[in-house]
């Protein structure tokens, strides 16, 4: 399972009307539970901070003081956030953690005289120690850079959303990269400094020619040594840069990835329209068991017949449309953000009646419903059923919402 196991990460994220903790208020909170690598559920509350919000807080967040006129006090929801809070085994995350860390800690203590006491991460230090050297840790650029949409930037729950993906993105890189699979190791790994490890500049070179052929396009790739085994694999929205990113500084100060490019001769790759396909690509790769199935029946038995559109992909000006049946993969094509309604209506038409024979198994089935379950929103997600009429006006409301 890994992902560190049964260890409860809670994603904080305040919004307040200034930077001092102790006599400035929040005005907004959200938490996002992670837990196996996947988000399980949430908090968010607005919070009336009984204190005027400054203009400048109120145009970069949105949050003005009509909006949390009334909302409840920070008495009131701290223990709903306390309840939520409360499990063994738990890490307080946070982007810049000191933070959202005392605020919340010095908001507990002014209202119960105690606070509760968790290990903290932060996501900021641990992007500049795993990251390669030249990338920015701020949320924005963080999120950019491992694809992920903010889609409520400066609020709470947007923000707390985008560090739970990009804190899930970063705990696959400590295990593949610095194999960290256990809390231990992490909080080993924390406390170390950042070494470094030269890789031979000869090989570098060569590396280097190598990588520059492949394509910056979207795909998997693997890595062989010179007995032809493959030693690594991995996807990527750019495959050319992710490749040339192992040979930075700071991806080599990983034993692992140093070793891995030591020994590196030859590099494979191939194009995927969608990050789903390179998910289920690389699941037939690894020939992984198959996992038991999760959920309770949700929309359309667990997302089994679905059609699920995407408008986050690189080609900027389409939407993905992606035909989900059985919980698996069964058709997919993008459709221009400007398309007219026969266009749409031929495509969904084209997609839905003209597909072949469905295969795969549960693996793919979990591959493809935790693709799914990225999104906070269902509003991407239409259900197959009779009603064929409701269905493709949902499909070009929210195409026409992509404009």
């Amino acid at each position: 399972m890994s992902k560190l196991d049964n260890t409860n990460f809670f994603v904080v994220d305040v919004e307040t009307t200034g930077a001092n903790s102790k006599t400035d208020r929040i005005t907004d909170i959200a938490v996002v539970h992670v837990l196996g690598g996947e988000i399980i559920d949430t908090f968010h509350s607005l919070v009336n901070p009984r204190q005027p919000i400054p203009e400048f807080i109120q145009e970069m967040t949105g949050i003005t003081n009509e909006l949390v006129r009334n909302a409840p006090d920070e008495r009131d929801v701290l223990p709903a956030y306390r309840d939520f809070i409360s499990k063994d085994n738990s890490i307080f995350v946070a982007h810049n953690a000191n933070f959202d860390h005392f605020f919340i800690r010095n908001t507990m203590i002014r209202n119960y005289g105690e606070s509760l006491e968790h290990e903290l991460l932060c996501t900021v230090k641990l992007a500049r120690k795993i990251l390669p050297k030249t990338q920015k840790v701020n949320l924005t650029s963080l999120a950019q850079y491992f694809n992920i949409p903010i889609f409520m930037r400066h609020r709470a729950l947007g923000d707390a959303f985008a560090t739970a993906k990009a804190l899930i993105k970063m705990l696959d890189i400590l295990e593949a990269e610095y194999g960290i699979t256990t809390r231990k190791e992490l909080n080993d790994f924390e406390r170390k400094s950042r070494r470094r490890f030269k890789v031979s500049n000869e090989n570098i070179d060569r590396l280097k020619e190598q990588f520059n052929r492949v394509p910056e396009r979207q795909g998997v790739f693997y890595l062989y040594d010179s007995n032809g085994n493959r030693i690594y694999s991995d996807k990527a929205d750019n495959i050319r840069q992710k490749l040339n990113s192992y040979l930075d500084p700071n991806y080599l100060s990983s034993v692992r990835m140093k070793e891995i490019m030591d020994n590196t001769a030859s590099v494979e790759y191939f194009d995927t329209p969608s990050e789903l396909h390179s998910d289920l690509k690389l699941g037939k790769t690894h020939n992984e068991s198959p996992l038991e199935l999760f959920g309770n029946g949700s929309l359309s038995e667990n997302h089994s017949n679905i059609i699920y559109l995407d408008s986050n992909n690189r080609l900027g000006k389409t939407v993905g449309v992606f035909l989900i049946k059985d919980g698996l993969l069964a058709n997919h094509l993008e459709i221009g953000t400007n398309a007219s309604t026969f266009i749409i209506e031929s495509a969904i038409e084209d997609i839905y009646y003209n597909t072949s024979k469905i295969e795969g198994n549960n693996n793919d089935r979990i591959i493809v419903r935790k693709w799914l379950s990225k999104e906070p929103d269902l509003g991407n997600k239409i259900e197959v059923n009779g009603d064929k009429t409701k269905m493709m006006r949902e499909i070009r409301n929210y195409i026409s919402s992509c404009y």
